[in-house]
């Protein structure tokens, strides 16, 4: 998996977040391909962080949702599918310390695999007693240093 995250223009080297990844912002759009967008790159876009009930019951959570739109590359459609899992990482940014949420339930309706020129809305539920109330979160975490995504979010 090439695990890489990009902008349309390439650029100079941009600062990273606290676990060495791009940073971005919510609703920011994210490519999925290599160094600079291709029009056959899948996109997505981490469309909320927020604290609110959730879905499966009355407690608080922490929900990230996503948009994804995948292009003409089914290869790496399969790929983003794979990066986008509720496998991630919250930091804390003032002791920088990361752990991983478990738990999560799923909102909406993520297929196991994208499929090409599809669109998907979906997103994920953490219960606030795994997260921070504020920090860092890291997406695609399994690609290692520099391979995801790192979005500041805030609970309070």
């Amino acid at each position: 998996m090439r695990s890489i995250f990009s902008s349309t223009t390439a650029a100079s080297p941009r600062p990273t977040g606290p676990r060495g990844n791009l940073i971005k912002k919510v609703g920011e759009v994210i490519y999925w391909g290599g160094s600079t967008a291709l029009p056959s790159d899948p996109e997505f876009t981490v469309t909320k962080i927020a604290k609110q009930r959730s879905q499966y019951g009355g407690r608080q959570v922490m929900v990230v949702t996503f948009h994804v739109q995948t292009r003409s590359d089914a290869a790496l459609a399969h790929e983003l599918s794979l990066a986008l899992t509720p496998v991630v990482y919250v930091t804390d940014p003032d002791s920088r310390e990361s752990k991983s949420p478990g738990g999560a339930m799923e909102i909406g309706d993520r297929p196991e695999i994208f499929g090409t020129n599809k669109t998907y809305d979906f997103g994920y539920e953490f219960d606030l007693d795994d997260v921070y109330d504020h920090g860092w979160l890291t997406i695609n975490s399994n690609g290692g240093p520099g391979g995801g995504v790192d979005i500041q979010y805030d609970l309070r």
